[in-house]
């Protein structure tokens, strides 16, 4: 199975799932309105050349893409389910985070800079913006 098709992140992370949470009209086809294909979707985000990852509204993670792998050095069947604290270093400020939990909690994005830990255990800064995801009622979803 090519591993950029939508039956491989189905099997491997159930991105449809995660998609449908986030968005449902997404992938929904409507005969007056042509939407977004669902591959579409998951080979644009999966090739991107940044980092991404989405997670539930506690930080655990539901998907990560290939850069987010790289840059990490987690498969992403090790980081589904773990919480995004798993790329701490344990260095950053308690009061940067502080600031980005506010801000998210507030449906507002945040932009900063955390140290990190690479799999194999070396720090490295990550710059992060941290957009929350919002429902049809404008709650925080993921």
């Amino acid at each position: 199975m090519k591993k950029t098709s939508l039956k491989y992140f189905q099997v491997q992370t159930d991105i449809e799932k995660v998609i449908k949470d986030i968005n449902p009209g997404l992938m929904n086809h409507d005969a007056d309105r042509e939407l977004l294909p669902a591959w579409l979707f998951v080979e644009a985000v999966e090739q991107a050349p940044i980092a991404i990852s989405i997670t539930d509204k506690k930080a655990n993670i539901l998907y990560a893409n290939q850069t987010f792998s790289k840059v990490t050095g987690y498969r992403l069947d090790e980081v589904v389910g773990q919480n995004e604290s798993l790329l701490s270093y344990k260095s950053t400020p308690r009061e940067i985070y502080y600031d980005l939990w506010y801000n998210i909690s507030r449906n507002q994005i945040w932009h900063g800079q955390l140290i990190n830990k690479h799999k194999n255990g070396q720090p490295y800064l990550a710059e992060l913006t941290v957009a929350p995801v919002q429902d049809s009622s404008r709650n925080t979803s993921h």
